[in-house]
């Protein structure tokens, strides 16, 4: 987060074994494009992966390799959507 200071930064908190979770990355990357072709600049999208078996990490950085979104992988060390307390699909928006 300290890299996007400045920046009106979305966090979404995916999980990539379920279907969805490969449609709103997709859709996520999209619609980043969109806000950048519009001359907003200052935004940035982030993805944080559950930590839970089966969830695919790889799947989802393929899908963004080129769209400017930032993926990580939640672990045990690091429970992020604990420390959110957020849940599957939820979406944050932390502005400047």
């Amino acid at each position: 987060m300290k890299e996007s200071l400045g920046n009106v930064t979305l966090v979404a908190l995916l999980k990539a074994s379920w279907q969805l979770a490969q449609q709103q990355t997709l859709r996520l990357g999209a619609m980043l494009s969109f806000l950048k072709s519009m001359g907003l600049d200052d935004i940035r999208f982030m993805i944080v992966n559950s930590k839970q078996t089966g969830s695919d990490f790889r799947s989802l950085v393929d899908l963004v390799s080129e769209s400017g979104i930032s993926i990580y992988q939640e672990t045990a060390d690091e429970p992020v959507w604990e420390k959110l307390q957020g849940g599957k699909d939820d979406m944050f928006v932390y502005d400047r």
